[in-house]
């Protein structure tokens, strides 16, 4: 009987034209395997995932992948016009490829995490050969819908509580659709933040930056890189992520997919995910309700997280 051989391994590997960095960790190297795709855009997690996912490389490979312009594989050079959502399907795939011969998979899992999971969907889509199953987390699906409905939370709450500050704030911009949509959402995102609709529990920004000085794997000077290439991404991919509509642009996949979804989310409104879930085509299809969670039940229930991973990706 052979040993078990344990993967774990950060990369530098040249994708669509740049060097883009890919970690991967799991108890064995025969074991199946799960691309994660981080949310933002621009919320590169090999910095802060790690640790959230050790029961995860018990069964499975666990790949990380910081995408173009974001942690590791942020660079000034990078190209403003390579920030599209193509550019990125096409690295996905590359990446895929670049797993599955590798570790020698016919097909790997997929895990999209809210900017991450258009991406995912769009994979699963046009290439449903390279995939065994998806989840989406905190799934996207009609942007300018979903930020309507983020609106009128931060605007409910905030006359609930009667908080000045934010209903002040609000006065400032204008309801969705929003004309200066950089600067609109980044009002609204604060306030959602505030009104526990990222995290039921805690701060998303302390997980993140205790989590990058904690790594193994990132350095002092790479939570700066961090920080700069989430503003890139945001900057560069913001227009193009609003004109998102799931509901019109897919209606079926031939690939069992799974939503995760935080009973307290209103970053992308966990109603919107149920909506498409069943109007969805599916090989197969379930939905999960985390109750303790808004926007990432992967670090506020993480063993539900992994629990309900292991069961949807059935080996």
């Amino acid at each position: 009987m052979s040993q078990k051989k344990k993967v774990n391994s950060l990369e530098k590997v040249y994708i669509g034209g740049i060097n883009q960095y890919i970690l991967e960790r799991g108890e064995d190297d025969k074991l199946p395997l799960i691309l994660f795709l981080h949310g933002g855009p621009g919320t590169a997690q090999i910095g802060f995932m790690p640790k959230y996912q050790k029961e995860l490389e018990k069964h499975f490979i666990v790949a990380n992948w910081d995408q173009r312009g974001s942690g590791l594989s942020y660079s000034e050079n990078i190209p403003k016009d390579t920030m599209s959502v193509k550019r990125f399907k096409l690295d996905a795939v590359e990446v895929t490829n670049y797993l599955r011969n590798k570790y020698d998979k016919e097909k790997i899992y997929l895990i999209g995490h809210s900017w991450g999971s258009i991406l995912g969907m769009k994979l699963i889509h046009q290439y449903p050969e390279l995939y065994k199953g998806y989840i989406g987390v905190g799934q996207v699906t009609d942007m300018n819908q979903g930020e309507m409905l983020v609106y009128d939370f931060v605007k409910a709450r905030a006359e609930e509580q009667n908080n000045e500050d934010a209903l002040n704030e609000l006065k400032t911009i204008e309801k969705p659709p929003y004309k200066n949509p950089l600067n609109s959402i980044g009002v609204i995102r604060k306030w959602v933040n505030e009104f526990d609709g990222v995290m039921k529990q805690g701060e998303f920004g302390s997980v993140v930056l205790e989590g990058m000085k904690d790594s193994d794997y990132y350095k002092e000077e790479d939570i700066k890189k961090w920080s700069q290439g989430a503003g890139f991404s945001v900057v560069n991919l913001l227009d193009e992520m609003l004109k998102i509509n799931l509901f019109i642009e897919i209606t079926k996949v031939s690939v069992p997919v799974t939503l995760f979804a935080g009973r307290y989310d209103y970053t992308t409104p966990s109603m919107s995910a149920l909506k498409y879930h069943e109007m969805l085509e599916a090989l197969q299809k379930d939905f999960v309700w985390f109750e303790e969670s808004a926007h990432l039940p992967m670090i506020e229930e993480v063993d539900k997280f992994c629990k309900q991973v292991i069961s949807a990706f059935k080996q």
